[in-house]
């Protein structure tokens, strides 16, 4: 509807502004659903990574750490949480927010993957906390038994929306996850 397009702009416009005037990239705390082309996004901060380490961007590829922080407080409005912060990142790397889960639940404690136990909201999508990608030699990929979580640019899934593939740690095989469709969205549906 009209109203939440303009809500969502309205935020978007907030976000860059708030980013221009901080003037540093990378950032920490990247609020990917802002950007038109989320996938464009993620490869030019990767672009950035390789030029800081005088490597070929052909060569890396994100790896992914799940933090404990689902919002990060405002550098420009003490007191108050916003799914975005520019501020300059120490390292090699980006902090993405804003994700939601949809078809599982994610335990803080034991970092992973759970399944959802039936209740009048459990299929709605779940905030998710921010995610740290570090840049990694894509040779070297260290191999996990995790779930590769799909990370949608939309409700509407489909091998083009696809931005990104996050490494989820889980007990379970991985094709327990994909029965039940588990993804991560940039916006709930």
């Amino acid at each position: 509807d009209l109203g939440g397009f303009l809500t969502s702009m309205s935020r978007r416009v907030e976000y860059f502004r708030e980013w221009a005037l901080c003037g540093e990239f990378p950032v920490v705390g990247v609020w990917l659903s802002a950007f038109f082309s989320p996938r464009a996004a993620l490869d030019a901060m990767l672009l950035c990574c390789a030029r800081a380490t005088e490597v070929s961007v052909e060569s890396l590829e994100w790896s992914a750490d799940v933090t404990s922080l689902y919002s990060l407080p405002s550098p420009q409005k003490p007191g108050q949480d916003v799914p975005a912060m520019p501020l300059p990142f120490p390292g090699n790397g980006v902090l993405i927010c804003g994700l939601h889960l949809e078809g599982a639940l994610w335990d803080l404690d034991s970092k992973q993957l759970t399944e959802i136990v039936a209740s009048e909201n459990a299929f709605q999508a779940q905030p998710f906390p921010a995610i740290r990608l570090s840049p990694i030699d894509a040779e070297s990929r260290p191999g996990t038994e995790g779930y590769r979580c799909p990370v949608y640019g939309a409700c509407k899934r489909g091998c083009g929306s696809v931005i990104l593939g996050v490494e989820l740690a889980t007990t379970r095989p991985p094709s327990f996850w994909v029965q039940r469709g588990v993804a991560l969205l940039l916006s709930p549906c």
